[in-house]
C-alpha cells in the first residue's frame, strides 16, 4: 500500500516574515539605480496608487516584474542573493524556519507560495530548504527579463491554482496543510485538509477555527 503524500504550503509575506520582501526589492533596485527607465517610470507610476488603495495588490505583483525589465538575469541573481542577505534575511521569523524543518522532517513536500517575483523568492526559498515554489515569474529573453509577466499571477484564485497544479504533480490525494496569515490567501486556503492561521487577520483566524484547524503565531 502507497503512503500517502503529506504537503505542506507556506505563504511568504506576514507567514513568514512581517514585510514584503518582493516591495523590499524593488526598493533596493530602486536605490542602487539598477532599473531602467521604462522600469522607474512604471514603478513611480504604480507604486503611489496601490498605496493609496487606488489600484489592487495585484499591481504590487506586476511592479516586482516591471522592475527587472531589461536587466541581465545573472545580474539580477547576485542582486537578489545581496539584498536579502542585507534586508530579508534577519527579518525572517525563526518559528516559521523550526515549522518548516519539523514538516520536513515528517517527509513533508514543503511549498512556498508568494506573490513576490522568482527572483527575490528563490533566494529566500532556498534558504528556507522548501521544496518547490510558487511565485510571479516574467519571460527572459536574449539573458534579460521583459515586461512580460507570465499568468496567472500568484494572486487569490491564481495562487491557488498554480500551487494546486504543483500538488497534483504527487500521486493520489494528498493529505494537505496550508499556513497563511491574509484573507486574499482564503482560496488557497480552502483546499487545506489543516488550516493554519499564522499571525492572522479574523477571516483567517475564524476560517482555521471553523475547521478545528490550527491558530499560531509567528515570530
Amino acid at each position: 500500500m502507497t503512503a500517502q503524500t503529506t504537503i505542506a504550503v507556506f505563504d511568504l509575506d506576514g507567514t513568514l516574515t512581517p514585510g514584503n520582501i518582493g516591495v523590499a526589492f524593488v526598493k533596493y533596485l530602486l536605490r542602487r539605480r539598477e532599473c531602467g527607465f521604462v522600469a522607474r517610470i512604471l514603478v513611480y507610476l504604480i507604486y503611489p496608487l496601490y498605496k493609496l488603495g487606488i489600484l489592487d495588490f495585484k499591481y504590487a505583483l506586476l511592479l516586482g516584474a516591471f522592475a527587472l525589465d531589461g536587466l541581465d538575469e545573472q545580474r539580477v541573481e547576485e542582486l537578489a542573493r545581496d539584498c536579502f542577505a542585507r534586508e530579508i534575511k534577519d527579518t525572517v521569523f525563526a518559528d516559521g524556519l523550526r515549522e518548516i524543518a519539523r514538516c520536513k522532517e515528517q517527509g513533508q513536500i514543503v511549498i512556498l507560495a508568494t506573490g513576490a517575483h522568482q527572483a527575490i523568492a528563490r533566494v529566500f526559498a532556498d534558504y528556507a530548504c522548501v521544496d518547490r515554489l510558487v511565485a510571479t515569474t516574467s519571460a527572459v529573453e536574449n539573458g534579460r527579463y521583459t515586461l512580460k509577466v507570465h499568468r496567472p499571477l500568484p494572486y487569490r484564485e491564481g495562487k491557488r491554482a498554480l500551487a494546486l497544479a504543483l500538488i497534483r504533480e504527487y500521486p493520489g490525494k494528498a493529505l494537505l496543510t496550508v499556513y497563511t496569515d491574509e484573507k486574499k490567501d482564503l482560496a488557497l486556503l480552502r483546499l487545506a485538509d489543516t488550516p493554519v492561521a499564522v499571525n492572522a487577520d479574523r477571516a483567517v483566524t475564524a476560517y482555521a477555527a471553523s475547521r478545528h484547524g490550527r491558530i499560531v503565531s509567528f515570530r
